[in-house]
């Protein structure tokens, strides 16, 4: 039995699926992080649809994802999400600062198994971002990346 199958069946139940944007509606998904972990210690997220409009997000996160072998876990809307390693430790760094409000993410407001979807987002990129309050960079926490933000 692999991790997530391990996951699926002993911390919170089934894995989170996206439901679909109403694209009538010109609706995106926007990640709220709550600020306390779960009973099995992964970040908490919720994820809702609104309607795309000025200031809908507080922000938006841009990610550097990191190595793709590099898993990690959190939850959504109390399912399990595997996301990148790189993003579940970004969660868990800003968790404090991003409890009170909400962020798009790609990594978790598109559905990445829907072709479909994730092309039609991508073209709604600059929108997304042109109606945010604000914009996180992270790098990550690599020793190097601190070495070299010093550097600079």
């Amino acid at each position: 039995m692999n991790n997530e199958a391990v996951l699926r069946d002993t911390i919170c139940g089934p894995f989170f699926r996206h439901t679909q944007l109403d694209r009538g509606e010109d609706s995106i998904r926007l990640v709220k992080v709550l600020h306390d972990l779960s009973a099995d210690g992964l970040v908490q997220c919720s994820i809702n649809h609104v309607k795309l409009s000025p200031g809908a997000a507080d922000g938006a996160l841009i990610l550097h994802l990191g190595s793709p072998r590099d898993r990690g876990t959190i939850t959504v809307n109390r399912k399990i999400l595997t996301v990148r390693k790189n993003l579940e430790n970004f969660l868990q760094v800003a968790k404090t600062q991003l409890a009170y409000g909400f962020f798009w993410m790609d990594a978790i407001c598109i559905d990445q198994d829907n072709a479909a979807e994730r092309d039609y987002q991508v073209q709604r990129i600059g929108a997304t971002f042109a109606k945010g309050k604000m914009f996180v960079t992270w790098l990550g926490c690599e020793p190097d990346l601190e070495r070299m933000i010093h550097l600079l």
